[in-house]
Order: C-alpha cells, then structure tokens, then sequence
C-alpha cells in the first residue's frame, strides 16, 4: 500500500484524455473548485461550464453533458 502512497505523493500527472464538465448553479462546488487544472493532465484536457446547470450535469443539463461525452470521445481518438 506504501507503494502506491509514495506514487501519488509525487503527483504524476494524469494521462488520459479528460474533460470537466462543471455547472455554473452548483451549490455544492463554485466554477473556480475547477479553475487552473491544466498543469496536472499530460493528454487532451478541457473544462466547460455548463450554463443553468447544477451539480448533477447529466440530470440538469443532458443535452451539453452528452455533447461533452462525444466531444471528449472524439478528442481520445485523436490521441
């Protein structure tokens, strides 16, 4: 378990294609929770905010949330 303690406790940086797909009427989490994550992604990365969308984007926002789903499939065939 150490093992994988000292992996993570020297921040790799996450390697698969990634989009964030953050709702701008979130209760929970503010739009800047998401802010400036670039730096830890080394693949496709990309952060939309969900206009009218709260913390559940697939219930709140399904037709953006699926168009993020198929961009970012989209994107990973490109990588």
């Amino acid at each position: 378990m150490q093992k994988y303690e000292d992996q993570l406790a020297r921040k790799p940086k996450i390697s698969v294609p990634t989009m964030i797909l953050h709702g701008d009427s979130d209760g929970l989490y503010r739009t800047s929770a998401s802010e400036g994550q670039e730096s830890l992604f080394a693949s496709f990365y990309e952060r939309r905010i969900l206009e009218g969308v709260g913390h559940c984007p697939p219930k709140e926002g399904p037709r953006p949330f699926v168009k993020g789903i198929e961009d970012l499939m989209a994107a990973a065939n490109k990588v």
